[in-house]
């Protein structure tokens, strides 16, 4: 990671460390993954905005919404815990997953960081409800050195720290059409009048800039030192 010129920790690595907890955790490692990705949820929590298309009159729906990354990881928490049942989440989880794949934030939207931090609560607290789901990352054998996590996301299938680190690692976003869009610096967000925004072209993301790629470094290196070895104390 620290030597790659963008500091990604590629998938093919990240499978060699979740098949060692496998190896070497045995009955714990399930748990000590789970705990893993809560970690990296709470770890981009702050990160996350409601989008402006979530944004309502009703004081009690805007709440919750600002509440949902943090939410599902407490959710996550309970099942390994003891204290929740999966059933009496399930339909909740379920609702949520609509409104991804319904209204979620394509990857050239200004919106798209923050957004990786509620896929990544999701990806977490599915981990939890299907815990017998096959795991490509963890289990395809074709996954190699020049797979790249463009690949992964392509075929829906990223694990939990990789939306993570695209919700920290951020960087510059150029909008399409410059008249529609203002940088307001008290929300440090783009905003927009225009109405039908989500319908047309949002721009483009720079994530190689000096900043965003010693942001990505910073995240793998927590991840790597410091997430799993708590995780691993934890499950253990």
């Amino acid at each position: 990671m620290q030597a790659h010129p963008k500091h990604l920790l590629l998938p093919f690595y990240r499978r060699a460390i979740y098949r060692g907890i496998d190896r070497v955790a045995n009955q714990k490692a399930r748990e000590i993954k789970v705990l893993l990705s809560i970690l990296a949820v709470e770890h981009v929590s702050s990160h996350w905005n409601i989008p402006l298309f979530m944004v309502t009159d009703d004081e009690d729906d805007y709440e919750y919404w600002l509440h949902i990354p943090n939410h599902l990881a407490e959710m996550a928490k309970g099942i390994i815990n003891g204290t929740i049942e999966s059933n009496e989440i399930r339909e909740e989880v379920e609702q949520l997953t609509e409104v991804d794949d319904l209204t979620g934030q394509i990857d050239d939207s200004p919106y798209y960081h923050e957004w990786c931090v509620f896929k990544a609560a999701l990806s977490c607290v599915w981990e939890v409800l299907n815990p017998d789901s096959r795991k490509p990352l963890e289990t395809d054998d074709s996954i190699n050195v020049t797979t790249t996590d463009e690949n992964l996301k392509r075929y829906h299938c990223p694990d939990t720290a990789l939306w993570a680190c695209l919700a920290y690692t951020d960087g510059t976003w150029t909008p399409t059409d410059p008249e529609k869009w203002t940088y307001d610096k008290q929300q440090n967000r783009w905003m927009t009048q225009d109405e039908g925004w989500y319908f047309e072209d949002y721009g483009v993301w720079n994530r190689n800039t000096e900043q965003a790629i010693a942001r990505r470094k910073a995240f793998w290196e927590w991840w790597l030192l410091q997430a799993i070895n708590k995780a691993w104390h934890q499950g253990r």
